[in-house]
């Protein structure tokens, strides 16, 4: 099952322009990565332990929590051109076509 981080965060950063392709490769990532953990979940489990795999689990959780906590930037209350302007400003492109 997937959480709204998903769908919410890929919306947020890319332009305007890649938004739709970039969303499609996200969905298709998610949905590969998906398929191939449910697939060897019951491998993984057999070779780590019931035990080892939520383990290891939870420090998946905590290392994707410290990167959006540190990596992503702050999109609360702006609108998606600005967005687009704050990456701009970061990544130093200076298409126009990327701010609406």
């Amino acid at each position: 099952r997937n959480g709204a981080g998903q769908w919410l965060i890929p919306g947020e950063l890319f332009p305007n322009t890649l938004r739709a392709k970039g969303m499609s490769l996200s969905t298709f990532i998610n949905r590969l990565i998906a398929s191939a953990s449910s697939s060897s979940v019951l491998t993984v489990a057999n070779a780590l332990t019931w035990g080892g795999l939520f383990g290891a689990l939870v420090g998946l959780n905590f290392a994707v929590m410290l990167f959006i906590y540190s990596c992503l930037p702050e999109t609360k209350g702006m609108t998606l051109e600005e967005i687009s302007r704050t990456e701009q400003a970061v990544t130093g492109s200076d298409s126009e076509d990327d701010a609406g």
